[in-house]
Formats: C-alpha cells, structure tokens, sequence
C-alpha cells in the first residue's frame, strides 16, 4: 500500500532529533538494527543519534540499506555506564551520552571507552580524546537525572549525589578529572528534561533544572525516548526540535546539530511545537533590556489530535503568566475531528509586553496539559509528593504522584504519555554587562511548594519516579558484588586505571 502523510505542523527552522537511542547492541535491549531504524522513520524523527550502552554503533549503512538517507540523519554516539557498585563508588556515576564520536571496529566495544570505578569527569575526557573533528565541539548530556535503581545501583546522578534545587550543588559535583586539572562532574553541557511518560518526572527534573541555571549551571535541556523496544517506549515520543539552517536532514552535518544544542536553541515536546523570541532575539539567546518591558512572541501549535489546554510563561522558573480558554488571550481548542488537518494554530500572541525583574533573569515557555499541583512535603528542596487523593491540595495523606489521563486518540498513538512541550530560556541582560548574571540558589525556593513544618513520608522521590521499564529489561534483583570479585576486576584493569583507582582509595582511607 502506497500513501503519503500530510505534515500540518510548520517546523521550518527545525528538525526533530532524539538524542537517546538503543537497538539490540545494547545489554538490555533487543530490537534489530533495521527495524529500529524503521520505527524512528515511520515517527519523522530525523536526527537519530545511536547511543548503546558503552558499545559504539554508527547506523548510517542500515539507514542507507533502507533507502531512508533524504529523510534521516544519524550521527555516532555513545551512552557512558556506568553499573557496578564498588567501596569507592558505591552507586557508581548514573549514565551519559556523548555525541558525535569515532567507532573504531577493530577495537572492544568498537572503542567505546572504559566508565567504571572512575568519576564523571575522567571519562568525560577520555570521550573528547575520541571527537571525529575537534574544531567541532561534542555534547555531553545527563540521561535521567532522577531515575531509580536499574540494576545494581541507581542510574539517576543528581540521586546518587543528594542534588537539591534549594541547596548549594554538592560536592560530588567539583570532583575534577584524574586525566585533567579543568574537567569537573558537572561539566556536561544537556540534560533529559523529558525522558519518557512521567509527567512528575517532568516536574522534578524541571526544578533541579532551574535550580542549575539559578546557581550559574546553565544546561541544556532536551526530551529523548529513551527507545529500548518496539513496543511499550514510543520513539520519538519525546522529542527534540533543534534549530538548524535546512529543512532537509540529508543535508544536515553533525556539527549543525552539536551547535544548536550547544547554544541552546531547542524545543522539547510529546505534541505541542513552541516558537518564542524576545525582542526578535530566538531561544537561547542573551537579550539586553537595561530599561522597559519586554517585546514577547509565542507561537504553539499542534496537530488536532494533541492536547493543548494552557500556555505557561516562566521567569527564573516561576510561573508568572497562563493563557487558557478563559484568559484574555485565549488558547484555541483542538478540532472536535482528530483527524482534521485544520486548527492547527492554537495560541499566537505577537508583541506581548511582559516587565521582567530588574536583575538578570530567563524566561521559558511550556504548553501543554495544566500541570498537577505538586509539593515539597520532607523539605529536601526536591518536590516528592502530589495530590493524588484528589483533595484539591499536598499534605500528608497524598501517597506519591498522579499521572493526568490523555484524551483517547492521542492515548492511543502514544501510551502513557500526555501533551507537553518546553523551550530553553532566554535570558534578559538588565545590567548591561553583556553577560547574565544568575539569581542564586535562594531563587529556587520562590518555585518550589514546601510546606512550614516538614512531614515525614514513606516513600521518597527515588522510589515514586523508579523507571520500573529499566527493571522490566534488565532484572538484577538482589545480585551483590563482593571483595573477592572487585579484587579480580581490579586484576583485569590496564595498569594506569589500577594505579588511578588505587590512589583515589587512598585518599579515602586517609580521609577517615
């Protein structure tokens, strides 16, 4: 059978891309290279990075065999590991992906490089040694900051480290490379805002965010996939939109891609394409706005069958404006026929003149579903409850969060997921200094509902955001790993990780 799908949504500028992709290269997946291929084709994602546990894989020749070369672009990636518990590192370092990289063959894991019993940062530089042309810079992104256990440990770093939005970053974070005297742990320059269903993912990974951004961390944020099957994670839901100077993905070069997300100029989303500029000046950017209001562009749109019931604009995170039904610019309803290639256009305000703080700030917008309410009940500075009794409020009776339903065509294209889509900021240069000054960590808490008196609960944000689809590929209930097996992985070691392993236990033993 031969058909065409009509495109409604105007993307020009942009091209879709998912920067978190596995196939059966990696240990806990299992789909063929050609059909997973097939699937981020049948989505129109364009830009697809291969990024396989630790196991490099380039998918330019399958998606030449498939005759998909005008429609996509692949670029080589790597996600870096990291799984083993060990006295040094006892949750390990989460999980990362770096992109564009050089496969090398001939060598194990086609040249992916060693992650384990070091810090972040260590292999964050051996990655750079691997970039395919160093005039170009690569990405380093965060995979779920606050996922749970997946295996032997947790996957989620900012869990691993006790990040919190509200407190200065710990010092997990400052821990340099033992290759380099510059590279730190938190020197990776994305991080998954959006990785699969979870609406109250969405929340708290939004928060810890915001809080980088307010401490002087500035990240990019992205929505990935995630996409280990054919079936049950949905590719291309969510997605990256990333700027780009043609429309045409076989025309696109790596460095297209690296540089819109090195400069922030992306759009995630589950439905809703957000375009916003201030003062003519596109996402990502530095406005200087010493005196006045600003001059504000914010256009959504959707095809019929999403969900767009409010727009949200945010300043240092904190909502400061909602356009609905019932606002004065109103947020147009999606056609009663899902499959109508009109109403498009849901809301597009052209000129709004919005008074930003006097100091230095950033403005994000969000549209999509209206978010649950949300609350910071153990006052950790990290939101772990919402209402899910339906009381209309947070408090001790609410057991962890809800996951608002979806209409029941886009339930249906879509499984578990819910209408919503983000931009990076802008930021607003109020002193003229030219550059952006953040607000610090104490402008966090302006966002974040935590109640007077800290209540006890059961259940943490570990364990109500657990990503059980990691749990159901890879089932490593209860394994241990004891003295006698890190001593013989310590013996498989190349010598100069050995003595770099060695010195840091070392210091550890010298520290108590």
């Amino acid at each position: 059978m031969d058909f065409a799908l009509e495109r409604v949504v105007d993307t020009k500028g942009f091209v879709s891309a998912d920067f978190h992709v596995h196939s059966g290269k990696s240990f806990d997946a299992s789909v063929p290279l050609e059909e997973r291929i097939r699937s981020f084709a049948a989505e129109n994602v364009e830009v697809v990075v291969s990024t396989e546990h630790n196991y490099i894989a380039d998918y330019a020749p399958i998606v030449s065999k498939l005759m998909l070369t005008k429609v996509m672009k692949t670029i080589v990636g790597d996600e870096l590991t990291t799984s083993l518990p060990t006295p040094l590192f006892p949750q390990a370092f989460g999980h990362h992906i770096a992109f564009p990289i050089v496969e090398q063959p001939l060598a194990p894991r086609r040249g992916a490089p060693f992650t384990e019993y070091v810090p972040a940062a260590t292999f964050y530089d051996r990655v750079k040694m691997m970039n395919p042309t160093p005039n170009n810079k690569q990405v380093i992104q965060l995979n779920h900051p606050r996922a749970g256990l997946a295996g032997l440990t947790l996957i989620g770093l900012f869990n691993i480290v006790n990040y919190s939005p509200t407190r200065p970053i710990p010092i997990a974070f400052t821990v340099g490379s033992q290759l380099t005297s510059t590279t730190k742990n938190i020197d990776f320059d994305a991080m998954e805002l959006m990785n699969g269903d979870s609406v109250a993912g969405f929340q708290v990974t939004r928060n810890d965010w915001f809080g980088l951004i307010n401490q002087g961390f500035t990240k990019t944020a992205t929505a990935v996939s995630d996409s280990h099957r054919a079936v049950v994670e949905t590719p291309g839901f969510p997605v990256s939109f990333v700027a780009s100077p043609t429309d045409d993905p076989s025309a696109v070069k790596d460095e297209m891609v690296t540089s819109a997300v090195l400069s922030r100029n992306l759009v995630g989303t589950s439905g809703p394409f957000i375009r916003f500029n201030i003062q003519g000046q596109p996402i990502g950017s530095l406005v200087k706005k010493q005196t006045g209001k600003l001059k504000v562009d914010i256009t959504v749109s959707a095809p019929a069958w999403v969900p767009v019931d409010e727009v949200r604009l945010l300043e240092n995170g904190k909502v400061v404006m909602t356009f609905d039904a019932n606002s004065k610019v109103k947020v147009n309803p999606a056609p009663s026929d899902p499959t109508s290639n009109q109403g498009v256009e849901r809301l597009k305000v052209i000129g709004l003149k919005v008074k930003p703080s006097n100091k230095d700030s950033f403005f994000t917008v969000e549209a999509g579903i209206k978010l649950p309410i949300v609350a910071d009940l153990n006052g950790d500075g990290v939101i772990d409850t919402g209402d899910t009794n339906g009381d209309g409020k947070v408090d001790a009776a609410d057991r962890g969060f809800v996951q608002p339903p979806s209409p029941p065509i886009y339930a249906q294209i879509a499984p578990g997921f819910t209408s919503l889509g983000f931009t990076n900021p802008i930021f607003i240069d109020r002193n003229g200094n030219g550059k952006f000054d953040n607000a610090g960590v104490s402008a966090s808490a302006q966002f974040i509902d935590t109640p007077a008196q800290p209540i006890d609960i059961e259940t943490d944000v570990v364990e109500s955001l657990s990503d059980e689809r990691h749990h159901i590929r890879f089932p490593w209930y209860g394994l241990k790993v004891g003295a006698e097996e890190i001593k013989l992985l310590h013996q498989m070691l190349d010598e100069t990780t050995r003595r770099l392993i060695q010195a840091k236990q070392g210091e550890k033993d010298n520290e108590k």
